[in-house]
C-alpha cells in the first residue's frame, strides 16, 4: 500500500484495538494506529495531532449533531461503527458506516473497506506468494537484550511470524541439535557464547545448512571479515520492520544481504535537556501505547539494576562484564532515543577495548554515564503516566 494510513480508533473495548492492529498488519504496509477509549480522549488526540487521515469510531460516542460537526471539522475520512442496520449510506463523501456485530466479524470487512476509502493498490500476486513463502519459514533468533527481543517479536508479529527466541549461543546450539530451522538471526555480542563463535560451531561442528543473518550495531572489524562467506547477510542495528523482513526474504531467495545504514541515529536529534525521543518506538509499534510503556519499563529496569553494580565492577576491574552491560544499555538507549547516553556508551566501549593508558579515563566516563542515565531514568518515569 503506497498511501500511508494514520488511523485514530475510538473504542472502549481494548481487545478490539489488538484485533484491528492484526488486520492492518496483514493487509497494509505503512500504517499507524492510535487508540482512545473515550470521546474526550479522541477529541484531545485530534486536537493535539494533525497526522490522522482516517478516524474509526464507535457511533455511540456521537449524537447526530456531533457527527455533522465532526464532518465539517475533520478534513479526512470517517468510519463510524454502528449496531444499527440501514445506516450504510451517507450523503457526506467522507463519512462511512459499518455495522458492528457482537462477534466482531465486522473487523474482517475493515481492510477491504479501507481500500475503497483510501484507494490504495492491493498486493500483487507475486507479493502474496512471497508473503506465503515467508510465513512458512521456521525462524530462530539469538538476542540477549530484552528490549531488542521484544522489538523484533513485535515487528515479526505484524507479519504473522512466530519465531523462537533464545538469549545466548549455548542455548541456540542445544536447540539446533533438537529441531530444524530454516533461518537463524543472531546477535554478534551475547553472553556465554557470542554470535561469532556460535556461527562457527553451527557451520563447522554441527555442519548445518541453515541460513544465517548476523544482527549487529557495530562496524565490522578485520577479525570479523572471515565470517562473511559462511553467512547469508548482515543486518545493521537499528533496523525497522521492512529491513528485517527484506533480509529474511533475501535469505529465502538466496540473495546476499546488505549492511543496513544506521539512519535512525541521524533522525533522532540530540537535546541536552530532553533525554529521550519515542518516535522510533511509536513507528515500530504503530503507536501501541502499551508496547511503548513496556519498552520504557524494561529500559528503566536495566538502568536501575546496573547503576549499583558500576562501583563493584570498576573496583574489581571486571571489564568484560562492564562491557557487556554497557553494550546492552547502548542498544536500549537508542530505542528510547537517549542519544547522548548512546554515544557515551560507545565511548566507554571503545575506551575499555583501547590501549592500557586510555583506561585511566574509565572512572570519569562512568561518572558521566551515571549522571546521564539517572536523568534519562527520571524523565522517562515522569513521562510514563502521561502516555
Amino acid at each position: 500500500m503506497k498511501t500511508a494510513l494514520r488511523i485514530l480508533y475510538a473504542e472502549t473495548d481494548s481487545q478490539l484495538w489488538d484485533r484491528l492492529r492484526r488486520k492492518l498488519a496483514l493487509h497494509f504496509e505503512d500504517w499507524l494506529l492510535t487508540c482512545s477509549s473515550s470521546k474526550l480522549e479522541m477529541e484531545k488526540a485530534l486536537k493535539e495531532n494533525a497526522q490522522y487521515n482516517l478516524l474509526i469510531a464507535n457511533n455511540d460516542f456521537f449524537s447526530k449533531e456531533d457527527v455533522e460537526t465532526l464532518c465539517t471539522t475533520f478534513p479526512y475520512q470517517i468510519l463510524l461503527l454502528t449496531k444499527e442496520r440501514g445506516l450504510q449510506a451517507s450523503k457526506n463523501k467522507g463519512l462511512h458506516y459499518l455495522t458492528q456485530d457482537i462477534e466482531a466479524k465486522f473487523l474482517d470487512k475493515v481492510p477491504n473497506l479501507l481500500n475503497k476509502i483510501i484507494s490504495p493498490p492491493s498486493h500483487s500476486n507475486s507479493e502474496e506468494n512471497e508473503l506465503k513463502q515467508l510465513r512458512k519459514q521456521k525462524i530462530l533468533i539469538g538476542e540477549d537484550n530484552p528490549m531488542n527481543r521484544k522489538l523484533i517479536l513485535k515487528m515479526m508479529e505484524d507479519w504473522s511470524l512466530k519465531p523462537k527466541v533464545l538469549s545466548n549461543g549455548l542455548l541456540i546450539i542445544e536447540e539446533l541439535k533438537k529441531a530444524n530451522y530454516d533461518i537463524l538471526l543472531i546477535d554478534l555480542q551475547m553472553p556465554y557464547l557470542n554470535g561469532l563463535d556460535t556461527i562457527m560451531h553451527i557451520k563447522r561442528v554441527l555442519q548445518l545448512d541453515i541460513k544465517i543473518i548476523l544482527m549487529t550495531g557495530i562496524i565490522f572489524r578485520e577479525k570479523y571479515q572471515g565470517i562473511l562467506p559462511i553467512i547469508n547477510g548482515v543486518l545493521r542495528k537499528p533496523f525497522n520492520a521492512t529491513d528485517l523482513i527484506n533480509s529474511i526474504q533475501k535469505c529465502i531467495l538466496n540473495k546476499p544481504g546488505e549492511f543496513q545504514k544506521n539512519s535512525q541515529l541521524k533522525t533522532l536529534a540530540k537535546d541536552t535537556n530532553k533525554k529521550y525521543n519515542l518516535n522510533f518506538l511509536r513507528k515500530a509499534s504503530h503507536n501501541n501505547i502499551d508496547f511503548i510503556k513496556e519498552m520504557i519499563s524494561i529500559f528503566n529496569n536495566q538502568i536501575e539494576e546496573f547503576l549499583p553494580r558500576i562501583p563493584i565492577l570498576l573496583n574489581t576491574k571486571n571489564f568484560d562484564e562492564l562491557t557487556l552491560q554497557i553494550h546492552t544499555i547502548k542498544s536500549s538507549s537508542r530505542h528510547v532515543g537517549s542519544m547522548g547516553l548512546f554515544e557515551l556508551c560507545e565511548q566507554i566501549e571503545s575506551t575499555i577495548a583501547g590501549e592500557e593508558p586510555l583506561k585511566a579515563n574509565i572512572p570519569k566516563l562512568l561518572d558521566r554515564f551515571i549522571d546521564e542515565s539517572t536523568e534519562a531514568l527520571k524523565q522517562l518515569k515522569e513521562v510514563l503516566p502521561k502516555l
